[in-house]
């Protein structure tokens, strides 16, 4: 084999690996934004679900005046809405930057960035979910505790994929530009 045919047979292997990576980033991306609606779907079920937890917690605040509890729910309930807000937003953008990415449509960093950061959310999580089994071994909601560890787990491994998948897509876009093909 002559030069030229080892440089054609290596963009070739190089095309086949982007090409990968670009359908992982854009199916990563939709796993991403999933992930995002079965949280908004399982803080309204935890909601609906444990409506006595939520009362016998605001039996707690009882001997406070009506106006301070009421204000104390308001402040909950909008802390509980931002979350969700922010993470279906940031997922939605990370899916959207990583949907034309994959497709060459248009080249961000930012998702990477933001993906980063929720991978960074969920370690943690994993972490602090793993010692709330340690601390609760013999309690009766470990059933919840893994479920929600599961949960975590997935989602971070999911933000991986992504993660790692938009890093080589941008490597090898640079490697191709730099070989002229």
């Amino acid at each position: 084999m002559d030069t030229e045919e080892k440089v054609k047979l290596k963009n070739d292997e190089l095309n086949l690996k982007l090409r990968r990576c670009e359908n992982t980033l854009a199916f990563s991306g939709i796993g991403v934004f999933m992930f995002a609606v079965w949280t908004m779907l399982q803080t309204v079920l935890l909601m609906v679900t444990n409506s006595e937890s939520i009362m016998e917690l605001a039996d707690q605040f009882a001997d406070l005046p009506e106006v301070e509890i009421v204000a104390l729910w308001i402040v909950v309930g909008v802390v509980v809405f931002v979350s969700v807000c922010f993470e279906l937003i940031s997922r939605y953008l990370i899916m959207k930057a990583a949907a034309e990415e994959s497709t060459g449509k248009k080249k961000h960093t930012a998702f990477l960035v933001l993906t980063a950061f929720l991978m960074l959310v969920y370690a943690g999580l994993i972490y602090f979910s793993s010692r709330h089994i340690m601390d609760s071994f013999e309690t009766s909601g470990l059933i919840d505790i893994f479920a929600d560890m599961f949960f975590n787990v997935a989602s971070f491994v999911v933000l991986t994929d992504l993660f790692v998948a938009g890093i080589r897509v941008k490597v090898i876009r640079k490697k191709l530009a730099k070989e002229g093909k």
